[in-house]
């Protein structure tokens, strides 16, 4: 099957991108399992140039991401998971430091500081319900695309920024 083409929200201060996005609730459940299996082909589509996609950056403004699970930057056996409605149960103590880029913000990337490892629960595609820890890049990725979900976008996230006084910093929950 031929991965959808999306058009790719962008712009830093794009509502769309900026908007806190809602759960997707039971009675709506297979239409969005169905749009989640189509970003995971869009993102496994290497032309497309992503890790990562979430809801937002398509239009959508629900909790519904995808993520490559890679175990390192050049893991080619990573698997792509779609996460419908995910949270964050737990972050890891200690911080890791990544480089970043965006769909939405072409062009741009930046080194961003984030818990290396965080644990998450989410329901897939097929309604089962997951939780697992995800750590190292992996973990970059999923946090980034949460954060998409909850309006914000990783240059918030940068240290020094200009966009400081829109910040909001991650740290570790014990």
């Amino acid at each position: 099957m031929i991965a959808r083409r999306f058009t790719i929200v962008t712009g830093a201060d794009n509502p769309v991108l900026r908007t806190v996005c809602r759960p997707v609730d039971q009675a709506e459940f297979s239409a969005y399992a169905r749009l989640a299996e189509e970003m995971v082909r869009y993102v496994k589509n290497l032309e497309n140039g992503s890790a990562g996609l979430a809801a937002p950056q398509i239009g959508e403004s629900v909790r519904i991401l995808v993520a490559t699970l890679f175990r390192a930057r050049d893991d080619e056996s990573a698997r792509t998971v779609a996460m419908i409605n995910p949270e964050v149960l737990e972050y890891a103590p200690t911080m890791s430091t990544e480089t970043e880029g965006c769909l939405s913000l072409p062009g741009v990337f930046d080194r961003v500081t984030r818990p290396d490892a965080v644990k998450v629960r989410y329901t897939d595609p097929q309604a089962k319900v997951v939780t697992l820890w995800i750590r190292g890049f992996a973990s970059h990725v999923v946090q980034h695309e949460i954060d998409h979900l909850d309006g914000i976008l990783f240059i918030d996230r940068i240290a020094n920024s200009k966009n400081t006084a829109q910040s909001t910093p991650i740290s570790p929950m014990r």
